[in-house]
Parts: C-alpha cells; structure tokens; sequence
C-alpha cells in the first residue's frame, strides 16, 4: 500500500487508529469481502467490529471473532457476531445500537427463486433498511458496497437494482460513501475459482456472449483496505469511489490466464459462442444448470458490458492503496 499525500487527507489502513470509528457494524460480514473487512478493520484500531448476519455457521463465527483481539481483563472480543434471523427496521436498528459507522455488503449476484432471492429483497430492500435506520441512529459514517455499473436504468436487472439501492442510501443518509468494486477477486473468489473448475472439467470452453467485454479484477483485500480508508475520512462522505485492479482483461484472457496457472496450455481450448446462440442457451438450458455451469439472461447481459473503472473516477490510490495485479495473486491459488 502506498502511503497518501497528506494534502489529500487520506489515511492508510495502517494509521487509521487516530481517526477510527469506536464501533463499526459490517452487515453482511459473514462474506467472502466480509472476512477481508473484518480483518482489516480489526488490523486498523477498531475498538469494536460488529458482524451482523442472519445467521453463523459455527466455523464461520469462530473464524470472526479469531480475527480480533481477546480482552482477557474484561472478558471482551474485539469481533461480535450478531444474528438477526431476517433484516427489518427492527433488526437493523438493534444491531446498529452503539455503533458509529456501518458498512453494507448485503447482496446477491443472481435471482434465486428455489431460495426466494431476488434484487429487489436481497439488494434494494437491505440497502434502504440499513440507510434508514442508520439514518435514525444519527450515523452518518456510512459505506456501501454496490458495482461498477450500478445504473438505476441499466439493461441489466442486476445494474438496475444496484442503481437503486445506491438511490436508496444516498436519500437516507447523503453522507455515504458508495463503493462500487469491479469483479473480486481472491483464494475463496467465484470468479476465477469458478473458471479453473470449468477448466478442469472441459477440454472445450464455451465463452458466451463471445469474451470480448472488459473485466478489471480486484484484489479481496485491497478492496477491504479502501473501505477502511473511507470510515472517519471526511474527503470520502459523500463521494463515489470505483475499485478495480491494474489489470484490464477480456474474459477471454481470464481464462487464458486460468489455463496457463494450471499448467493446462495447448490442451484446452476455447469456443467463442454467438450472441444469439448464447442468449438461446441462457433463457432454456443454462440457467437451470448447476454451479459453476450456471448462466443466467441477466448475467449473460452483463457479460455484454465492460466492468471497467470509468475515467475521472476516484479509486483506490485516491485511497492510498496501491492494487494488486493478478499475477501477484492468482497463482498462489489457482492450481
């Protein structure tokens, strides 16, 4: 991480001690950005990190409260899993008791109707509760997590309900900083986790929709430190921040990329698939398929636009961090 010009008023992770938030509550914690945040926060002199789910496994809250400190003379964690069973104004203010900022991570990426998710339950709605009652609470140190692309009048439901919950959390609480990450990435990722497993699979790969849109990866953990570097920094209230690496790829060359760091090349290969043929697949066969073969109308749409850091817009280095390339970190995992 690079250290901020002082004139920008940035703080790095590392330093943010001095101006940090006694209690930050992280709802949707549990996740995989969850984890890195929560690391990161714990790292950053928070006296209290607050995850906040509807529920724990009990791996998974022991591994939270692991990532914070013990206070062997009080008794106290520095890391508190709270469960809420379902998010309502009632939960949300009860969770938000005592805390001086809040970060939301509630999201999904793609409509389930077997679990009965859809954007408008799991993104729009959690936005506009957790705004609220931060709102009421008087918090005004608040981010939110959206997407590149985020577009309340996208061609993607997914953008459009981005584009909305941002909306929602802007009117509640227009000192928000919104954080709109392109595609994550990191050892627990879905993204190019899920590409090795297709290439484990097949020696043939289907790129519907062609391959050719833009990607600009990001690391877990420098997206974590950005949001850290965002709470109590008075020049993020109220902006809008785009993460993404320093790396642009096609979706091609991710898998290009997946191929060759699992020692793969020249015996697997890849088969562009056309636009119409791929939007045929999505709506009858592929959108019933299992994981990591799943491939929704939605997300095919999606995969028809770049998920690029739009130019002028502030970033991670306006954060003083400096992102992390793929070859940096893709290799360790990807075997």
């Amino acid at each position: 991480e690079a250290p901020c010009l002082a004139s920008e008023g940035m703080a790095s992770a590392t330093s943010l001690a001095q101006a940090a938030p006694r209690c930050v509550a992280v709802f949707g914690g549990s996740g995989f950005i969850g984890r890195s945040l929560v690391k990161a926060l714990c790292g950053a002199g928070v006296e209290r990190v607050r995850v906040v789910s509807r529920s724990f496994r009990p791996d998974v809250r022991n591994s939270l409260v692991a990532l914070g400190r013990y206070d062997a003379s009080t008794g106290a964690q520095q890391v508190e899993c709270v469960e809420i069973g379902s998010l309502g104004a009632d939960t949300a203010a009860s969770a938000l008791e005592g805390a001086d900022a809040a970060v939301n991570l509630v999201a999904i990426l793609r409509e389930d109707a077997k679990k009965k998710q859809t954007f408008q339950n799991s993104i729009i709605a959690p936005a506009s509760l957790i705004a609220e009652a931060a709102k009421a609470a008087g918090i005004k140190n608040m981010v939110h997590v959206s997407a590149i692309g985020a577009d309340s009048s996208g061609a993607a439901a997914y953008s459009r309900a981005k584009g909305d919950a941002e909306g929602a959390v802007r009117s509640a609480v227009p000192s928000a900083t919104i954080v709109r990450p392109s595609v994550v990435f990191g050892a627990e990722d879905q993204f190019f986790n899920r590409f090795s497993t297709l290439v484990g699979l097949f020696p043939v790969i289907p790129l519907f929709g062609g391959g050719e849109a833009l990607f600009q990866p990001v690391y877990v953990h420098d997206v974590a430190t950005g949001i850290v570097n965002c709470l109590g920094n008075d020049k993020a209230q109220s902006a809008t921040f785009e993460f993404g690496g320093p790396d642009v790829v096609s979706l091609r060359e991710v898998f290009e990329r997946v191929i060759e760091y699992r020692g793969l090349k020249g015996r697997r290969f890849l088969a562009p698939v056309p636009l119409r043929a791929s939007e045929i697949l999505a709506k009858t066969v592929l959108k019933r398929m299992p994981e990591p073969l799943c491939l929704t109308p939605d997300q095919l749409q999606l995969l028809q636009q770049d998920n690029v850091v739009s130019t002028g817009a502030l970033t991670l280095r306006d954060l003083g961090v400096t992102p992390s390339s793929i070859a940096e970190r893709v290799p360790k995992y990807i075997r």
